[in-house]
């Protein structure tokens, strides 16, 4: 099993630029580049934590919501993002290792996690 993985922000660091780290997918609040996702960000394979109903595991974590919304956000920063996003992380991997382990020596007999980390710099 897996799912996506988000680097920390100091490899982040490591291998985007600046102006990349600066337009991180900010959940609509600036509209960086139009509200696309910035090139680099692409070249790395960035994958989103949103489901097909639309629901961002990322953004659900800023502060106020957004049907208060106000000048004052959680998310105003990449240090911000990148701890929303290891947070998001952590609850996906938690929320697998559960379901499996639900019925484990029923149903399973183990559970393997396949490539959490990649070992080139990626977003998956």
């Amino acid at each position: 099993v897996g799912s996506v993985s988000h680097p920390e922000l100091e490899s982040l660091k490591r291998f985007l630029s600046q102006e990349a780290l600066d337009a991180y997918p900010d959940c609509g609040e600036k509209l960086a580049n139009g509200g696309s996702i910035h090139e680099e960000w692409v070249y790395f394979k960035y994958l989103s934590f949103a489901e097909s109903s639309g629901l961002d595991h990322i953004c659900q974590f800023k502060f106020p919501p957004l049907e208060n919304d106000s000048s004052q956000h959680r998310m105003d920063s990449i240090e911000d993002y990148s701890w929303a996003a290891q947070f998001a992380q952590y609850l996906q991997y938690k929320s697998l290792v559960e379901g499996y382990t639900y019925r484990m020596w029923e149903w399973y007999s183990a559970v393997f996690l396949w490539k959490t980390s990649s070992p080139a710099p990626t977003f998956r």
